[in-house]
């Protein structure tokens, strides 16, 4: 897809990189992750990013808007691309040693909150209730 909006002609900083089996090993190879979805439900990328200790940066549509008040997320304005290039531009100049603290934050509020035991919990409490 990228390939069909620029050609063959992508800049030395970009890399294309097939889909992976294994998530992880994708997260752990980048410093920062960014959606800038349009139109989103839950979005499990966000989670499984902030979760591996990345700070994200989003766009401010609705459905993300659960993530924005985490300390190593930084919110843009959609579809402004300039928005999104200063935000990116404030996690660049980040004090590395005070983002990382605050992803370890964000990534243990958001292993607690979506987490299967977590999930477990809510509907258990659910059918007790009716």
């Amino acid at each position: 897809m990228v390939n069909e909006k620029v050609g063959n002609n992508l800049p030395s900083w970009l890399k294309i990189v097939e889909q992976q089996a294994d998530i992880s090993q994708l997260y752990d190879s980048v410093s920062c992750f960014v959606s800038s979805s349009e139109f989103e439900g839950l979005s499990y990328a966000i989670i499984e990013a902030s979760i591996s200790g990345l700070p994200v940066i989003q766009s401010d549509i609705l459905p993300n808007m659960w993530n924005a008040g985490n300390p190593s997320t930084f919110v843009f304005h959609f579809p402004d691309i300039k928005d999104l290039a200063e935000q990116m531009k404030k996690v660049m100049e980040y004090d590395p040693a005070q983002l990382e603290e605050r992803c370890r934050k964000t990534s243990k509020t958001n292993a607690h909150k979506y987490s299967l035991e977590t999930w477990a919990t809510k509907v258990i409490d659910f059918y007790r209730s009716l």
